[in-house]
């Protein structure tokens, strides 16, 4: 019978379908999929609402709350990670009182801020949890499974919001880079 298998480049040991989509690891690689899925889309969001740049620097503020996280927990900080953190806060609040652009209004910044910052958030969510997977499951099958996950998220996500279809048209089609019209894309 026909069985998944990935090996670890490092150990050789094999992991079965069951171990990498059925095992305790599985669930921290949804909830890391999921959170770098939001992490991006709501960077891209930020990006259309206001600017790249901006979207960026809010997009990526995910040690603020990383750093939050781990006082809040009372784990060890250096007073380097604080004053980097205050810098960078010091920087973003820099960002609301410089001069904006002509066709764009503060409430549009407002809302960038706030769509990039939920997506920070769960940028730290997929960061902390991430770090805490490397211990536990060899970094290439955490990919696999991660990088599987965020394909399901990220097409089911294009269906329910885009009213893409899974077939190959070329405009609307979840496999539409396939379809004959887009064969020049693919070297031969």
């Amino acid at each position: 019978p026909f069985a998944l298998r990935a090996k670890n480049l490092q150990s050789g040991k094999r992991w079965t379908f069951k171990e990498m989509f059925l095992s305790s690891a599985s669930k921290p690689a949804l909830i890391t999929a999921t959170c770098w899925v939001i992490w991006m889309a709501t960077a891209l969001a930020a990006a259309l609402q206001y600017s790249f740049m901006l979207a960026d620097l809010f997009s990526n503020i995910t040690s603020v709350f990383i750093l939050a996280y781990r006082l809040i927990t009372h784990a060890p900080v250096k007073r380097g990670e604080i004053i980097g953190i205050a810098v960078a806060l010091l920087g973003v609040g820099f960002t609301f009182v410089g001069p904006q652009e002509s066709s764009k209004s503060m409430s549009d910044l407002a809302t960038a801020f706030l769509v990039a910052t939920v997506g920070a958030l769960a940028g730290a969510i997929y960061l902390m949890v991430t770090e805490k997977m490397a211990t536990d499951v060899p970094v290439d099958v955490f990919i696999f499974v991660n990088s599987f996950y965020g394909w399901v998220i990220v097409t089911i996500a294009a269906v329910v919001f885009e009213g893409s279809t899974f077939d190959f048209d070329e405009t609307n089609g979840i496999f539409g880079i396939f379809a004959p019209g887009n064969l020049y894309l693919f070297p031969v």
